[in-house]
């Protein structure tokens, strides 16, 4: 599943990239979001993440932390440097931390992200965050 429509009527063109390596966590994200107004893109990897972000727009990335071949600390680096050196306004990224202690000392902050959710996401706060960037 690379893609979902979460409202196939929605007047709302808001796109969510949703960046995580455990398929469990994307399906449970794509069933918060399935009766929202916006439509969903999946990457498995930091790596991805970044190449689909260099070819579309969109409205803001919910970025895994730790993953393999790129985490999501060096993928938000990495598209904060693309971002200013293509002079694009910045795409707020919500990290997503199995590992509260990172957020903490501040990591997923000073790398980029522009707030962070810890896991296990609950549907409220993870819905709620979403709307604070996302405006309706």
């Amino acid at each position: 599943m690379d893609e979902g429509n979460s409202s196939k009527d929605s007047k709302l063109n808001y796109i969510i990239l949703i960046v995580d390596d455990n398929e469990e966590n994307r399906l449970l994200m794509s069933i918060y979001l399935k009766k929202s107004p916006y439509k969903y893109e999946f990457a498995q990897n930091g790596e991805i993440a970044f190449e689909k972000i260099k070819n579309k727009k969109y409205d803001l990335i919910l970025m895994d932390v730790q993953m393999p071949i790129m985490d999501g600390l060096i993928a938000t680096r990495e598209i904060r440097k693309w971002e200013a050196a293509e002079k694009k306004e910045p795409v707020p990224i919500i990290a997503l931390t199995a590992n509260d202690l990172q957020e903490r000392g501040g990591e997923t902050l000073k790398a980029g992200c522009t707030a962070h959710v810890t896991k296990p996401i609950k549907k409220d706060d993870f819905l709620k965050e979403i709307q604070k960037y996302i405006k309706n």
